[in-house]
Parts: structure tokens; sequence; C-alpha cells
């Protein structure tokens, strides 16, 4: 299942045009081409453009040389002979469609055979073989790897160089900036991709009020780049308490609201700032929740650049232990989440009133 002649031309045209190689690298990987010359053919350009370098047959060869994969591809003559083949660069964008659909079709079959296979290990828990396989399989349906093995540093070198390249005069690699000045200053800036961020407070302290202001404001950010969302899990209150807890931000007292102590100027007020939402960008669950479930909502998500979790303690364990081992082990299962999904997570966490009597504090 390939195109190996689509393959052929995105070669010729990256070494015809270097210009085009950041638009080859923001869709395709190494391992997306089908036969493995041509993989290691189009790393090689890679790490020629990492390193400042055009990508031209002098600095190609030498990068598989390095590499000792010259003989492995067939010689200089056949780097050559791509260059030569590939008269235009015209159609470029559709030929890398071609392989990346190829590509993506033969990770989706490969995850539904690992899955087949492993649900015949009586040694695996049913529970434990269908998280594995959703992961898995919604991981190759969105073009993410994810356990294909180790990567070559410099295949890593050159995703991370093009991303810089993107990145530069902007905010790095924040995708979640909180909206609150001294807050994104002691975060460098805001939630970066990968992150879980701990909101630790005593009951009653408001995590909950300024959680929702974050994801609101992360979605808004969304909206304005029109890409990614944000989800809420929210495990102690409804949703329509949620919603009241960002109206008390932006127009009444949470008290006045619930009391019902407004006129109709100020439910006016209340419905432009409804209007204003970013439709799509905010999603709120208030449904009792378990790691994998949370997990599940999140990968059925677009490209979701924040998760927030309210908060770690109500979460339902699915494994037996010591509350210390739960705790511990839905922590680390929402880290592994974050650097899935290459979003940040904010996870709010009940800190117990005795430290009030703390001599201390």
């Amino acid at each position: 299942m390939n195109n190996l002649d689509a393959e052929r031309r995105i070669l010729g045209a990256l070494l015809r045009d270097p210009s085009l190689v950041s638009t080859a690298t923001a869709v395709l990987e190494p391992v997306d081409f089908a036969a493995e010359a041509h993989g290691y053919v189009y790393e090689a350009i890679r790490v020629a453009s990492a390193h400042g370098q055009p990508a031209t047959l002098v600095t190609v060869e030498e990068a598989l040389r390095a590499r000792n994969r010259l003989d492995a591809i067939g010689g200089p003559v056949v780097i050559a002979r791509l260059l030569a083949d590939c008269s235009t660069t015209i159609g470029f964008c559709s030929h890398v469609a071609i392989v990346a659909r190829y590509a993506h079709r033969r990770r989706a079959i490969q995850a539904l055979t690992d899955a087949a296979s492993a649900g015949y290990d009586s040694t695996l828990g049913t529970a434990d073989w269908l998280e594995r396989t959703e992961r898995t399989v919604l991981a190759a349906l969105r073009g993410r790897g994810g356990g294909a093995g180790p990567e070559c540093v410099t295949t890593v070198a050159a995703r991370v160089m093009a991303s810089l390249e993107e990145r530069m005069g902007g905010l790095g690699s924040v995708i979640a900036p909180s909206g609150f000045g001294d807050l994104d200053r002691k975060l460098e800036g805001g939630m970066r991709e990968n992150e879980l961020v701990f909101l630790g407070a005593r009951p009653g302290q408001g995590k909950t009020s300024l959680a929702v202001q974050i994801a609101e404001h992360v979605a808004l950010e969304c909206e304005r780049r029109r890409k990614g969302c944000v989800l809420v899990f929210s495990l102690e209150m409804l949703a329509e308490s949620l919603v009241e807890r960002m109206l008390a931000v932006h127009r009444l007292p949470l008290g006045r609201i619930r009391r019902g102590d407004y006129g109709p100027p100020e439910l006016t007020a209340m419905r432009e700032w409804v209007a204003s939402l970013p439709a799509g960008r905010l999603l709120l669950d208030a449904r009792s929740a378990s790691l994998t479930r949370i997990a599940s909502e999140c990968r059925r998500a677009t490209d979701p650049a924040l998760i927030v979790v309210d908060y770690l303690q109500l979460m339902r364990a699915e494994r037996g232990g010591s509350r210390e081992q739960e705790v511990s082990g839905m922590a680390r299962g929402l880290k592994d989440l974050a650097k899935e999904l290459r979003c940040a997570v904010l996870c709010l966490a009940q800190l117990n009133r005795q430290v009030e009597q703390r001599t201390d504090k």
C-alpha cells in the first residue's frame, strides 16, 4: 500500500527546490516513506536543512555517508537520478498528501493488527487492553507514531529546528498562557505542551474559579489562532456551576447571581458575554470520571491545547492499593496524557485544612 512514484517526486522536488523542505517536514516523517531508501534520503535532506545547508547532491550524499547509508540506497547515482527525473515542482503538495495518506493507512492497519494480537494475551486485563487499543489506534489515525520505537537524534533535531523557525519572535512552545501576567512570568510565559501543572489550595480558596478563568483565556487564544480546544473535567460540580463562576468573574458577584439579585441591564450584559464565548473551543464535562475515561475523551477531541481536571483526589481509582499509590498513579497518568497529546494539563489538588494549624507556614 504505497505510491513510490509520488515518493520519488517529493525527493526530487526537495533536491531541486530546498525551500520546500519546511512544507514537507510539517507533514511527513522519514518513516512515512514506504521505501526504506526513500526514507533515508528524506532524513538526509532534513538533516542538511537543520544544519543550515541547502539540500544539494553533495550535502545529501555526505549526510548519508556519515550514517553509513549511502550504499544502502544504491549509491550517489540514485540521488542524481531522483533530481534528474524531477523536471518541475508542480504538484508537490499533492504528492506530499498522497504519501501522507498511504502512511496514515499503513499505521492504522498496523495498530489494528497489533491490537487484535494483544487481545489474545490472557495476562493483559480487559480494561488495560481496551485502553491500550484506543490509545494506539487513535494515535495512528491522528498521525502520531506514539511508540514507534527510538528515534535517531538527528531526526528529532531536524524536527526541533523546524519548530524553532516557526516559533521565532513568538512565545516559544507556550500553548496555554494563563492570562495572568505574574503567573505567566513564573511559568516563563505560560504552560507548555507535555507539561503537567498542579494548582493546589485549601478548600474554598477559589481554585475552580481561577482554573475556569485560565481555561476561558486559553480557549479564546485557540479561537484567535483557529486551532485547538480546552477540555475541563469537573468532578466536583455541575457544568452550570462552572459557567456561573465564569460569569461572576466578568459580570456580577457569584452571590448575586445565585440569589437572582440583578435586573434587565445585568441580564443583557450576561447574554452578551455568553454570545462572546468561543464556540467549540471550550468543552465542559461534569461526569464522574476515571483517568481512562478522561484520556478517552481527550483523545477524541480535536487538537487539545489544555486539559483541566478539577480535582485530583476526586478522580475514580481503577486499581487497588493505598490512596497514596492511587493518587500517585493518577498523577503519573495525567503526565503521560500530556506527553501523548502534546498539550498542557492543569490539575487542581485539594490541600489539607490542617495546614492552617502549622506554626511554620
